[in-house]
């Protein structure tokens, strides 16, 4: 027990000149511990929010033993039970099975206190606390004091805590909730920070236009896709594909139209996707698909699936309604050593022929490479997809 807090605290005690070594060695400390999270935040580079959340935990807990735990939670505001999500010291096993259900009594608790009235709340912890977590915690981890701060989330809809517990029930009187509060509010930071890194990075890989990844995001991921397959063997495939006769959509029934039938064509083809498939808006009216452990076989049943249900589609805006067709080029990558550049070269040879032999078709790479009788096998397998 920290009995020099006591004293210094002690009513009958006159207000000294000096504070206690022990006070201002154990403010340093946390001091410290602040410093070296606000150093963190500022060179972090993670968007996990959890994870610098964590870093905040990790900081205070191994800065001082007398904070014995500390833990995060966010959630909705309306939450029924409060269970942390994050947490670090060397009570961490108390916060594994922690479960504060919001009830008449638990409301009036730090945790949900700080939640719902969005102000810092601390409590002592006692032997002889209605809430039972709490009477096992006294015994087994030195719990004396709990200090709760309300977190504000990037999202509106979501709110958050951040929980300290000490060793000493006058510990936060005499150190002080300031540089906890300020941790609380590096916290905040972390959050809305990552957030803000996350949107601008589907900012910068995003097609406003379409929803879809853009081609820089697909550049990326054919990079990835090509080292997988020189390290592993692991194949994949591309489909280009290339709406017909686009520039007359526009040209008849001007831009807004032509907009309303790329975002309507990029939701379809998405549709059409396995879940670890990609397509991307290549540019103007040429999408990208690339298919990472896919077969020759498997590309054409994807790729006629996508034609028809294109085909099928009425596009409709306001009193117009257009039916409309597309031409898709695949290829294969089938040699290691293969460059991105190399295998687009391919896939644009196969929609160009595509387009040559009438368009609204689906033409393989190796179909206008193969002999005449593997070039038909290719496509027959495509024509029985639908």
């Amino acid at each position: 027990m920290m009995t020099w807090l006591k004293r210094w605290l002690s009513p009958t005690r006159k207000a000294p000149i000096t504070m206690p070594d022990a006070v201002i060695a154990e403010r340093n400390v946390v001091l410290t511990a602040l410093l070296t999270a606000i150093a963190d935040l500022s060179q972090a580079y993670t968007h996990d929010p959890n994870a610098i959340i964590q870093g905040i935990c990790n900081s205070i807990v191994n800065a001082s033993p007398h904070i014995k735990l500390a833990w995060a939670w966010f959630g909705d505001a309306d939450t029924t039970a409060i269970r942390p999500l994050i947490y670090a010291g060397p009570a961490a096993a108390y916060a594994e099975t922690l479960s504060i259900p919001r009830n008449a009594y638990t409301v009036k608790g730090p945790a949900f206190s700080a939640l719902l009235t969005d102000k810092p709340d601390y409590r002592g912890v006692s032997r002889f606390s209605l809430f039972g977590p709490w009477r096992r915690a006294v015994i087994e981890h030195g719990f004396e004091v709990a200090v709760a701060f309300p977190l504000k989330c990037a999202n509106p809809q979501m709110r958050g805590i951040l929980v300290f517990y000490a060793d000493d029930q006058h510990y936060f009187e005499a150190i002080g909730l300031a540089p906890f509060e300020a941790l609380a509010r590096v916290a905040e930071a972390a959050l809305v920070q990552a957030n803000l890194r996350i949107q601008l990075e589907s900012w910068a890989n995003t097609d406003a236009l379409t929803g879809l990844h853009n081609r820089r995001y697909m550049e990326d991921a054919l990079a990835r896709m090509r080292a997988s397959h020189a390290r592993h063997g692991h194949a994949y495939c591309l489909l280009l594909i290339d709406i017909d006769h686009f520039k007359k959509i526009n040209d008849r029934y001007g831009h807004t139209v032509g907009d309303m039938v790329l975002r309507q064509a990029a939701t379809i083809m998405h549709q059409q996707l396995r879940e670890e498939d990609l397509v991307a808006r290549w540019g103007g009216e040429e999408f990208l698909c690339a298919a990472p452990n896919c077969t020759a076989e498997e590309a054409a049943t994807l790729a006629e699936r996508i034609r028809q249900a294109i085909a099928q589609h009425s596009f409709i805006l306001d009193e117009v309604s257009i039916k409309l067709s597309i031409s898709i080029g695949i290829t294969t990558a089938s040699q290691a050593g293969e460059s991105v550049t190399q295998l687009f070269q391919k896939v644009d040879q196969a929609l160009y022929q595509a387009k040559a032999e009438g368009r609204d078709r689906v033409v393989a790479w190796s179909d206008i490479t193969a002999p005449p009788h593997a070039a038909h096998a290719v496509s027959a397998t495509a024509a029985a997809a639908g």
